[in-house]
């Protein structure tokens, strides 16, 4: 296991109810669905018995963002756990409790919905017969190691069987990874950056559709540093020929100071969310000092959320611990990406003249999870396959701009993992420093 490294999770789900006079479906089994909350909501407004339940779930004191019902849930969740020994707060939508990070905490998400979109009110039903709110669990703040990946796992698998639980596009699995007290070094930073943007395709592969950069929804939160990014900006609109993925590496690792790399990570499309591997925390005022990996869809099986937290913290292990040629060995497999899918239409095109691309082909993810000692997350993920990616909504279709031709690129493959001292400021002055910050220091403090 990897010393020091910590990690927090945030799981996301729906649970789904019955009201008094529903009736029970048939794969309720021993699950819980006539939770008890409900019952005393409507023995407390026995006022209202000319009105129906769907009625009064509808009405503005029950709404979807009400204290009313969702404490009840919160509570009975929370009880689950706290029955099972494990230590638990609850967080009310209006609360404003601070996450004790000691504890795992329950609290209520009105962005999630059940598995219809439209049944987004508690008091709506759908063809399965449940009624659907919206629930995040926040772990405590965990030293990596096989027991806390048990206690994930065996949470998954208490919630599973107790409740009526639903994970659907409107829910994700965020892991925040930190190194206890210590922070991440800009060094460490500047390695994790480069890994990111050198194997976006790779890591691709692992999410479905809805979890991409570019969505059939438009949707950005997800966004990878090569699409959504400030320098990928700068390169599709500045560059008179789209720079290798080595030449944009080097120019990344040029930055002198961590808030001139980090600004020019930015997500492009959205002031208030992240990215896929987002490092806002590192700079936020009061932000957790995390790397948070916010890509993987909503999960509660226990061997799919323990492979992604077992990646997702390997990752952070490797960048820290490789040496600048282990890492400029790696990062020179991207040589051999002659192109990456633009879905502009002549994708097809591009691959009966270059063939598969390399994230497709010749070093997968598999691959890439092999070279960094990750077998057990290698072995989970080639066993369930992987994501082909070959529609998805372009920036054309959304801004107007291209992400460049595969034509054109500059294939200079003689960069290194240090930074070459040719790159001169004026080729991208965005990502250059002017020497007012401090390049030096670290992030102190764990999640």
């Amino acid at each position: 296991m990897s010393e020091h490294l910590t990690f927090g999770i945030e799981l996301e789900f729906a649970v789904g109810y019955l009201a008094p006079y529903d009736k029970t479906p048939e794969d309720l089994g021993n699950r819980e669905a006539r939770l008890p909350f409900l019952y005393d909501y409507i023995n407390e407004f026995k006022w209202r018995d000319s009105c129906d339940f769907d009625n009064v779930l509808r009405d503005d004191c029950i709404c979807s963002d009400s204290e009313i019902p969702t404490d009840g849930a919160m509570e009975h969740i929370a009880d689950t756990l706290r029955e099972a020994n494990y230590s638990v707060q609850v967080a009310g939508p209006s609360s404003g409790t601070s996450h004790d990070l000691s504890k795992w905490m329950v609290t209520f998400d009105s962005s999630i919905h059940g598995p219809a979109k439209d049944c987004s009110r508690p008091g709506e039903m759908i063809g399965s017969g449940y009624r659907y709110f919206g629930i995040e669990l926040v772990s405590p703040v965990l030293n990596f190691s096989s027991s806390s990946l048990q206690a994930v796992a065996n949470i998954c698998e208490l919630l599973t069987s107790k409740y009526v639980i639903n994970t659907n596009d409107s829910t994700g699995l965020h892991v925040h990874v930190g190194n206890g007290t210590d922070g991440f070094s800009f060094n460490n930073i500047r390695k994790l950056v480069s890994f990111f943007w050198a194997f976006t395709p790779q890591l691709n592969t692992l999410h479905p559709p809805v979890r991409q950069s570019m969505n059939h929804t438009g949707n950005t939160c997800y966004g990878s540093l090569r699409e959504n990014s400030e320098f990928s900006l700068w390169c599709r609109t500045e560059c008179t020929t789209n720079p290798s993925i080595l030449k944009k590496l080097t120019i990344l690792l040029d930055c002198v100071d961590q808030a001139t790399l980090l600004k020019s990570i930015e997500n492009l499309y959205s002031e208030d969310r992240g990215m896929a591997y987002n490092f806002m925390g590192l700079v936020e005022e009061n932000g957790k000092p995390t790397i948070e990996f916010r890509q993987h869809e909503g999960t509660m099986d226990a061997a799919a959320a323990t492979a992604w937290i077992e990646t997702a913290v390997g990752i952070v292990n490797f960048c820290q611990n490789a040496s600048a040629m282990s890492l400029n060995v790696l990062l020179n497999i991207t040589m051999f990406e002659s192109w990456e899918r633009l879905f502009d239409g002549r994708d097809d095109e591009r691959e009966r003249v270059y063939g598969p691309p390399l994230a497709e082909d010749a070093f997968t993810v598999i691959d890439l999870l092999k070279h960094i000692n990750l077998h057990g997350p290698a072995q989970f993920y080639e066993e369930r396959g992987l994501y082909v990616h070959k529609n998805r909504v372009t920036f054309r279709d959304i801004y107007g701009c291209d992400e460049g031709d595969p034509e054109t690129e500059d294939t200079d493959d003689g960069s290194r993992y240090e930074p070459s001292s040719d790159e001169t400021e004026s080729e991208c002055p965005m990502v250059m420093s002017d020497g007012s910050e401090d390049g030096s220091g670290s992030n102190e403090g764990s999640e």
